[in-house]
């Protein structure tokens, strides 16, 4: 059964091209899985969304596993389970791995593995939930109905890629698409892009990977200055699918509501994205933005970190999004990674290269003050005084006109390693982890 789950997962793009070979590949999906005893590993959001997917093609889940699972009640109203239960698996069981970050799925395989030898693993959680609703979602954007954009998030459309869900941002994006110039090129690189708006925070995270704390001179960026740098990048690109605004604390920016408003005026961007602590309560004009159908929150889970009097504004905050009935996601991990620490290591290409393929952040580039950078370590170290900037591994955007930028982003992608990888632990693979939110 696994050899036959891997032989069809090899075709998996084949399948999403294909309705004929799509309706054959769910039938398959669902005879393999017939009878089985389905364990979910992962109770995040992807777990829930592979959960519920399942359930509606009338495919039966056991149970759920998760490293963090004293910390978690349940999903979906389904137990949750830690690691432990790893040890006594029912006959005829099979594990399906439900993470979307492809550098943690072989590690997860390894470590379950590890704690038992005979389990079966199928490490496609994404690709089938994929498979399972791709068909009812080809039919909701051929009838032009809308989309959850949190739902699509949490299925993977952002780390995977979704062709449907960028389809259906550029069907809701204002002028999208723009009538491109004959005469100038476009990048197609960079459907992601995250805006720091600046360096306050409520917080003190002793592993925050822009190194909030351990800032000089913090500041936040001027809203015309951060207008200015997204139109930039913005008519240099063919779509912008998913734009992020970071911190800090973004709900502390003193002018978001005028930000977010102009915004979403922007030809060519597709959702807005605002990672937020949960400690500052959105005001009733920030509520009435976040109800926007292209704009989304995702909301970290410090809880276990943070004095009482932080917890309580948390609580706040939930009872806020709850009162305006806001659908928001919520990021459950209990451990985060520590690679602060900018000590150097003599380190072949090679190595770095590897590193890099396989690291989690090096899609995140940071765009702040009209330069960009290629990961958020990169630009913590360089705004913390820590780390050089290489000639090649950030760009000045407002020294090139659109189509050189164009070209200097398609360049920026295919950087196969950075400077900042020598000095960096994940990319070494010997970072530490250490509480999520953990203060100093």
């Amino acid at each position: 059964m696994l050899d036959q789950f891997n032989k069809l997962m090899g075709k998996y793009l084949n399948i999403l091209e294909d309705e004929n070979y799509l309706s054959e590949s769910v039938i398959l999906v669902k005879e393999l899985l017939k009878d089985k005893k389905i364990i979910i590993y992962g109770a995040g959001s992807l777990g829930a969304t592979l959960y519920r997917v399942l359930k509606a093609h009338e495919i039966n889940i056991g149970y759920f596993i998760d490293r963090g699972a004293e910390k978690i009640t349940g999903v979906c109203g389904v137990n949750v389970y830690g690691l432990d239960k790893l040890s006594s698996l029912p006959a005829n069981h099979v594990i399906i791995i439900a993470i979307n970050s492809k550098s943690i799925i072989n590690s997860a395989v390894i470590g379950i593995k590890q704690l038992n030898s005979n389990a079966n693993i199928i490490k496609y959680g994404h690709e089938i939930a994929h498979i399972l609703r791709y068909s009812k979602c080809l039919a909701k954007n051929k009838d032009k109905e809308s989309f959850d954009i949190v739902d699509c998030l949490s299925c993977g459309a952002e780390e995977r890629g979704c062709n449907i869900f960028h389809d259906y941002l550029r069907r809701i994006s204002p002028a999208c698409p723009v009538i491109p110039n004959a005469s100038q090129a476009y990048s197609k690189s960079y459907l992601k892009l995250g805006y720091i708006l600046g360096q306050y925070c409520t917080l003190k995270c002793k592993a925050c990977c822009e190194l909030v704390p351990y800032q000089e001179n913090p500041h936040f960026v001027e809203k015309a200055t951060v207008l200015n740098d997204i139109k930039k990048v913005v008519e240099s690109c063919e779509f912008v699918a998913l734009l992020e605004f970071i911190g800090g604390e973004p709900l502390l920016y003193p002018e978001l509501e005028e930000l977010l408003q102009e915004v979403l005026k922007i030809p060519n961007v597709g959702c807005i994205r605002l990672f937020t602590n949960g400690t500052v309560v959105p005001n009733e004009k920030i509520c009435a933005l976040l109800k926007h159908p292209r704009i989304t929150l995702q909301v970290s889970n410090y809880t276990d970190t943070v004095s009482e009097r932080l917890r309580t504004r948390i609580r706040s905050t939930m009872e806020q999004l709850k009162s305006h009935e806001i659908d928001y996601m919520y990021i459950s991990s209990t451990n985060w990674v520590d690679f602060t620490p900018f000590d150097k290591r003599d380190a072949a290409i090679e190595e770095l290269e590897k590193g890099f393929a396989n690291c989690f952040i090096s899609i995140c580039s940071r765009l702040h003050n009209g330069i960009l950078y290629k990961c958020p370590h990169q630009y913590a170290g360089v705004t913390a005084g820590k780390l050089s900037l290489g000639e090649e591994e950030h760009i000045k955007i407002h020294d090139f006109n659109a189509g050189e930028l164009a070209s200097k982003l398609d360049q920026f992608s295919s950087l196969s390693y950075i400077n900042a990888c020598r000095m960096c632990k994940i990319n070494a693979g010997t970072a530490n982890e250490i509480p999520a939110g953990e203060q100093i």
